[in-house]
């Protein structure tokens, strides 16, 4: 799960699930909260930057 910040040109990973692939059941939950590094090779970037663009947040 991860939570953007178009203002502060940042995205944080707020937790994870892990799914069973046969029955769909979730096994586990953790909840974390870290900050994405801000690279321009990182997919996380990359995400942000589209996410911030579709949303037509100022500055992108």
């Amino acid at each position: 799960m991860l939570r953007p910040s178009c203002s502060d040109a940042k995205i944080r990973a707020v937790g994870h699930r892990v799914y069973n692939i046969n029955s769909g059941k979730k096994i586990t939950e953790e909840k974390e909260d870290r900050e994405i590094l801000d690279r321009e090779d990182n997919p996380g970037s990359t995400a942000l930057k589209y996410y911030c663009q579709a949303i037509k947040a100022r500055g992108w």
